[in-house]
């Protein structure tokens, strides 16, 4: 029989290798467990009767109130009941954490049963996509009526519920975290320049917001791009995203990245029009806190 367990320090590189059984293990990941910044109790094994870890999950909490939870794929020897077993007992372990997920390759099914068997639901496939950022671009002639201004975090917050009735990207995660909480995630994804944070404007009305942070290696991200439902499909999108473009080439980015939905087909049109491909596709899936405390 395989026992649950928390993984003590002088373990740690045995149960990342069960994590990264290729051989590459990510160093930084390494320190941020021994320096205890991941918490205590998220990194659970199964081992064997006879000793050995066969198995392993780990919870990485991330600003926003998330934690990602990386699981050893599923084997004959060590088959997705098994490694759901690890997976909850990692969850079980969450504190100050309102959302776990977990980005799977498309095709790995046993790990997708993995998941699943552990309580997690299938959100959607997200493609990642990129596109290069001309060093010059055009100017972005923007609608009459229409300007983009520095917005606050405070002022997003209504803002940002407004954008996400009736939403194609990920409607499976409404209502499941604090909106303040999913503004925190968005700045946590590089530097937040006050011109790349902004709302956008129809005369006196706040329709919308594009928010872009700036990375290492002159790339940017964009972490979100709304509209309230009225104003869709009118064209603004990619008047806005232009825009952004504009103003990420002045601050030095030559690659812009997102994460979309891959059934949003509005979204991925105006991406893929824009110049932006697919680098790769992930099976997220995710699973609220607010029962694990239960079990």
């Amino acid at each position: 029989m395989l026992t649950p367990m928390v993984v003590p320090p002088e373990r740690y590189e045995e149960a990342l290798r069960c994590l990264f059984p290729s051989g590459v293990r990510p160093r930084p990941l390494l320190e941020r467990l021994r320096a205890g910044q991941l918490g205590t109790g998220g990194l659970h094994g199964l081992e064997r009767p006879k000793g050995g870890l066969v198995a392993a999950a780990l919870l990485v909490p991330a600003p926003g109130r998330t934690a990602t939870v990386l699981a050893t794929q599923p084997s004959p020897q060590v088959p997705p009941n098994a490694v759901a077993t690890v997976i909850q007992a990692a969850a079980r372990g969450c504190r100050d954490i309102d959302l776990l997920q977990g980005l799977l390759r498309p095709e790995d099914a046993p790990s997708l049963a993995a998941f699943q068997a552990a309580g997690f639901q299938s959100l959607t496939i997200l493609h990642t996509m990129t596109c290069a950022v001309p060093k010059r671009p055009a100017a972005a002639d923007l609608p009459p009526g229409i300007s983009l201004v520095t917005t606050t975090d405070d002022m997003l917050v209504q803002t940002l519920d407004a954008t996400y009735e009736q939403t194609r990207d990920c409607p499976g995660l409404c209502g499941l975290r604090n909106t303040r909480d999913i503004i925190s995630g968005h700045r946590a994804g590089g530097v937040v320049h006050d011109e790349l944070w902004l709302a956008v404007r129809l005369r006196d009305e706040t329709i919308g917001c594009v928010l872009c942070t700036c990375g290492a290696s002159h790339m940017g991200d964009l972490a979100y791009l709304g509209l309230t439902p009225a104003y869709r499909g009118l064209g603004l999108g990619r008047a806005i995203l232009r825009d952004a473009m504009r103003r990420l080439a002045r601050r030095g980015v030559t690659t812009l990245r997102l994460a979309v939905d891959s059934r949003n087909d509005p979204a991925l049109k105006l991406y893929r029009a824009i110049g932006f491909t697919t680098r790769a596709t992930q099976q997220a899936v995710i699973r609220s806190t607010r029962e694990v405390q239960g079990e």
